[in-house]
């Protein structure tokens, strides 16, 4: 039994069409559990219609008012299932998503066992509101490329997507408690996967991730414009957007300290430290624990504004 986490608020929009095409999978041994945070408009209605139509199949857990990252995380909490899998309410999913992601992790399983903390993510297709193609591909439109994916590169840049995730419950139990600082709850999974588990990007689209504007993390195109364009409009932002990420791995790996090797507990010293590091010694940092971004550009921006 797969359950899959969806979080709502204000969902009536593009609700439904999530919804449809969750019912439409070709694999059907799945439950959705819902969290929804206090929606003002017609969501929960939709939820109820739904149930009606497919009984045993939604279960709404609660109604509390919280963020997107703290919506999920009450998901992660109350599932109980052997997979899990991230659904936002404005995407659609390919119809052979759920049993892609099924057959990938089976195959993980086979090598590492189930007892393993595992992570499955794929591509996406980015489409406009109407669901109009935009890129084909967004590791591709991002230029993220898994042949360079470390650990210690999740602490500032997280390859996978939330929405195209499938984890087990092993992973489910080092992700818990999510942090006060954590981000968002896929950032935080994918810290846990990437440095006491396995990660396996499948290079297949599963999901349309639809971009309507108020996407509380959306997809942009990476290239020297774009890199520019984001450097001279928000290189406050960026900074602080770069600090966040590493107080969220430091407070990440002490919830984890007991589970370090040595060297990940002197990259947990050094975080510890570094707001009071004078900027050479930042770089120095950064660049001898690896902890870099995809593309020059980014690491440019990156250093420029640590």
């Amino acid at each position: 039994m797969i359950q899959v986490l969806l979080a709502t608020y204000n969902s009536q929009r593009f609700l439904a069409e999530q919804l449809d095409s969750l019912m439409a999978q070709d694999y059907s041994d799945f439950e959705i559990l819902v969290s929804d945070a206090d929606s003002k408009d017609d969501t929960l209605e939709i939820i109820t219609d739904f149930q009606k139509r497919y009984p045993g199949k939604i279960r709404l857990l609660s109604t509390k008012p919280a963020s997107a990252c703290q919506n999920f995380s009450r998901l992660i909490a109350a599932a109980d299932s052997e997979l899990m899998m991230f659904c936002d309410h404005d995407d659609v999913w390919k119809k052979d998503k759920i049993r892609l992601s099924v057959e990938a992790y089976r195959k993980m399983e086979k090598k590492y066992g189930s007892h393993t903390p595992l992570l499955i993510f794929t591509d996406s297709e980015i489409v406009d509101i109407t669901l109009t193609p935009r890129y084909s591909s967004m590791m591709r439109s991002q230029r993220l490329n898994m042949s360079r994916f470390t650990p210690e590169r999740t602490i500032i840049q997280n390859y996978a997507s939330g929405n195209t995730m499938l984890f087990n419950r092993a992973l489910q139990k080092l992700v818990l408690p999510v942090g006060s600082s954590a981000i968002m709850h896929d950032h935080w999974t994918a810290l846990a996967a990437a440095f006491f588990g396995h990660i396996c990007y499948v290079d297949i689209p599963t999901i349309y991730y639809r971009q309507h504007g108020n996407n509380v993390l959306g997809a942009f195109r990476y290239s020297i414009f774009s890199c520019l364009k984001k450097f001279i409009n928000k290189s406050g932002h960026l900074r602080a957007s770069l600090y966040r990420n590493l107080e969220q791995g430091r407070e990440f790996l002490t919830l984890h300290k007991e589970l370090l090797t040595p060297e990940q507990g002197e990259l947990l010293r050094e975080l510890e430290r570094f707001p009071k590091m004078h900027w050479p010694a930042r770089c120095r940092f950064l660049i001898k624990h690896g902890i870099l971004k995809e593309g020059i550009l980014r690491n440019i921006g990156m250093f420029l504004t640590t």
